[in-house]
């Protein structure tokens, strides 16, 4: 029954306005529920999710770029896009993204990781059209002059300043990968490195935006009080006349196995000794990650974890200890 009524909205849609069409490719098993998956034939995908339980919708767009797709010399480029994307369009003045979302009693934020990086909405049902607006412009026509683009590099390097080199726990860990990845592009971090954010162009800029942030890179998931007719109409008219771009194939090293422990010391101002550890584990999509990640949990999951009631509260040799099994799209590392 939901697939003849997804079938009868598409070939609606169809019907007014054949140019742009949608392609189901399917229903994904959520609890009790379905998520229904499109595609664009501009290669968008969109994923809905009807769920009625408040008067509200959730907008998410995923871009597959992170900071693995960068290169040395212009680490941080993906999260600089980050803060770019907030800024001014073709249609939208600096500052008007933000108002509009408040003014529709909208939340909003983004984040930008390694493999990733995502944008979203959360505002009242009615307003789902302002979110599909908003976030197809500035897929399409974002600002890239230099004012812009300097002003965020700025905002970028603060950034980098107060979470990385004047926090200890930041430069830490960042100095973990940079030691336990020699050759893959976890090797930096996703904030990038200072030299090569304080030296970004408006060009590179551009660039970077005209291969990465087309609709065929991107995948639009909407969820909440929704009819999927209206959905499937507002995001097909507004992103449909967006054109494809040729997304390059990745080019990095894998990285080698480690034969050896690698040790570094550095001396920072703090209270107490600090110890990072970490170990090659599994990506995300291979079969041991779960198994580590429960693993995981009994040694490190909270005061009566196993690790937390030796060190902690037997041998008193910490005054706290945390674990994590990275999430990654490629191996990374058991914290």
């Amino acid at each position: 029954m939901m697939e003849k009524r997804l079938r009868a909205a598409l070939d609606a849609a169809h019907l007014a306005h054949p140019k742009h069409t949608w392609t189901y490719l399917g229903d994904v098993p959520f609890g009790d529920d379905a998520v229904h998956t499109f595609e664009l034939d501009n290669g968008l995908r969109l994923l809905l999710l009807v769920d009625r339980q408040a008067p509200t919708v959730s907008y998410f767009t995923w871009f597959r770029v992170g900071s693995r797709n960068e290169r040395p010399g212009k680490t941080g480029l993906s999260h600089l896009f980050e803060h770019l994307m907030f800024n001014e369009t073709e249609n939208l003045p600096a500052g008007t993204f933000d108002r509009k979302l408040e003014e529709a009693g909208a939340e909003t934020n983004a984040a930008t990781w390694l493999d990733w990086t995502y944008y979203y909405e959360s505002l009242p049902k009615d307003r789902l059209g302002l979110a599909v607006t908003l976030e197809s412009e500035r897929m399409a026509r974002l600002v890239l002059r230099a004012p812009q683009v300097e002003s965020e590099i700025e905002v970028v390097a603060n950034e980098r300043r107060y979470s990385v080199e004047d926090n200890l726990e930041g430069a830490a860990s960042e100095l973990l990968y940079k030691t336990a990845f020699e050759k893959h592009p976890y090797h930096w971090p996703t904030i990038g490195w200072m030299d090569d954010i304080q030296g970004f162009t408006p060009e590179d800029c551009e660039a970077f935006y005209r291969t990465y942030y087309a609709p065929n890179n991107a995948i639009v998931v909407v969820v909440g009080d929704i009819r999927e007719k209206d959905a499937l109409t507002r995001i097909r008219d507004a992103y449909g006349p967006i054109p494809r771009a040729t997304i390059p194939p990745e080019d990095y090293q894998p990285e080698p196995p480690q034969t050896e422990a690698r040790t570094l010391e550095i001396e920072k101002p703090t209270a107490s000794e600090k110890i990072f550890m970490g170990y090659h584990g599994p990506a995300l999509g291979d079969a041991d990650h779960a198994a580590l990640t429960v693993l995981s949990e009994i040694l490190f999951g909270g005061r009566a974890s196993r690790m937390h009631r030796a060190l902690v509260q037997g041998a008193e040799l910490a005054t706290d200890v945390r674990g994590w099994v990275s999430t990654f799209r490629d191996p990374g590392l058991f914290e």
